[in-house]
């Protein structure tokens, strides 16, 4: 009974936010005409206001509060394999539910106060609370995802600042990102971030721990480690370019070598760059070197991504044919005291390496090629392919949590992890409201059918936001 209950809850409230959602929107649109007795002149017609307006510019003291909302539910199906892993006749199904409510209030032109409440739920799954001793992907009870202070431009100088619980999302987030796709958001920060924005660049300094995700508890524990990073944006060029460097350190002592544990010093530095060309083009590229060390082991590592796209403008529903090239090296001997293994650092690689999310960018190769067409303004359709193997067959293959999920240290399992097809559909339905589904299928290749099985993967969703 209790999945048929939840379905059931699910659907009314679907209804209470949709309708609202869908009155705004025919309203916004072509009306009905209505009798010419009870027409106005059309001269004095104006535009109904949003039902949520009064939630808006709310005068309050010196300032004014804005409050928002975002309500998210998805249901996904997974077929040999879940969310801990591939293989060995795991199923799972699970409906999840999220919640964001926030509160901002503005004091001064270019400085604001937000909090951010966010409740997450999952039902129907095989998997319990139970099955995750620390954090769990699917269920974080009522929190505080963000709760900040930013000013910038002080006094009209080049300085500001934002403090407290916040996230962080720089370049295409490959490296630094939030984590959005989960249900609870894997990348929560108590951290300082000093901006420096002058007319040729605009500088960020910034300093955090990552919060501890309590399913029951307050979120007020961190991870071992502490991240730091300068992210510069270069202006007035006909492309974004970034260079940026970041650090992981961890002085716990409790970091695994190849030999013993120990403290972590990561240095990474790099360079993210985008744009266009002759319109039709669309480009983007990142290069990062990693060095330092982590448990006695010197750290030498790299990374790298480049795509590059064609768009057919002119043409009904638009096409896009793209290609991309994903690299994150690997350990090449597990025993020569070298650590070679590319790390993402402070995001989860959602959709960026299959939206099955079986892998990290980490001793990884994945080639791409993506087509999308839009029918109409507020429907996107696409397809992408990769093609995934390790890029050094002696070190793991790693889950997208950034765990490895098995290694042959002899190398004696081959390298191809697989191919992956990814079906999708996005249709904005109107400024609030958005569906979007998708399918994906996952052939195993020889490393895969060699360390978890031949069996192949499935993997379906339906996700509903509703957000003002």
């Amino acid at each position: 009974m209790r999945r048929p209950r939840m379905l059931a809850l699910t659907a009314l409230g679907w209804a209470v936010l949709i309708a609202p959602a869908l009155a705004a929107d025919r309203a916004g649109g072509e009306a009905a005409p209505a009798p010419a007795d009870l027409r106005l002149p059309e001269a004095s017609e104006a535009p109904p206001k949003d039902w949520y307006a009064p939630l808006k510019d709310i005068p309050l003291g010196p300032g004014t509060l804005d409050v928002d909302l975002e309500f998210r539910t998805r249901y996904e199906h997974y077929a040999d394999y879940n969310i801990r892993g591939y293989g060995r006749d795991e199923h799972d199904e699970v409906l999840l539910m999220r919640t964001q409510v926030g509160f901002d209030y503005t004091f001064a032109e270019e400085g604001h106060a937000y909090v951010k409440f966010q409740d997450s739920r999952h039902y129907a799954s095989d998997l319990a609370r139970e099955d995750f001793p620390l954090t769990c992907t699917y269920f974080d009870q009522a929190d505080v995802r963000e709760a900040y202070v930013e000013m910038q431009h002080l006094g009209g100088s080049p300085f500001g600042f934002k403090i407290g619980r916040q996230g962080w999302s720089y370049g295409d987030k490959r490296l630094v990102g939030p984590a959005n796709w989960g249900n609870v958001g894997g990348f929560w920060w108590d951290a300082a971030t000093v901006t420096v924005d002058t007319e040729p660049v605009k500088v960020d300094l910034f300093y955090g721990q990552r919060v501890i995700r309590e399913q029951i508890r307050w979120d007020n524990r961190h991870f071992d480690f502490d991240a730091a990073g300068v992210w510069a944006h270069v202006k007035k060029l006909p492309c974004t370019f970034d260079l940026f460097y970041l650090l992981r350190y961890d002085d716990h002592g409790n970091a695994r070598g190849e030999r013993t544990t120990g403290d972590i010093r990561r240095h990474t530095a790099g360079v993210y760059a985008a744009g266009t060309l002759a319109e039709n083009w669309d480009w983007a590229g990142t290069l990062a070197a990693q060095f330092g060390t982590q448990a006695g082991d010197d750290i030498e590592a790299y990374g790298a991504h480049a795509k590059l796209g064609y768009t057919w403008r002119e043409c009904p529903w638009t096409p896009r044919l793209g290609a991309e090239f994903a690299y994150a090296s690997g350990d090449r001997d597990p025993n020569d005291g070298d650590n070679n293994t590319f790390d993402n650092l402070y995001t989860c690689p959602t959709s960026y390496y299959g939206r099955m999310n079986l892998f990290a960018w980490r001793n990884l190769m994945d080639y791409m090629v993506t087509f999308s067409v839009k029918p109409t303004k507020q429907l996107t359709l696409w397809v992408d392919y990769h093609y995934f193997t390790l890029a050094s067959d002696r070190d793991a293959w790693y889950w997208f949590n950034h765990n490895p999920q098995v290694r042959d240290a002899t190398g004696g399992s081959g390298h191809e992890l697989g191919h992956e097809i990814d079906l999708l559909a996005k249709w904005r339905l109107s400024k609030n409201l958005e569906f979007f589904m998708g399918y994906a299928f996952f052939q195993p290749g020889s490393f895969v059918e060699n360390t978890r099985g031949p069996d192949n993967a499935n993997w379906g969703f339906f996700q509903f936001v509703y957000k003002f």
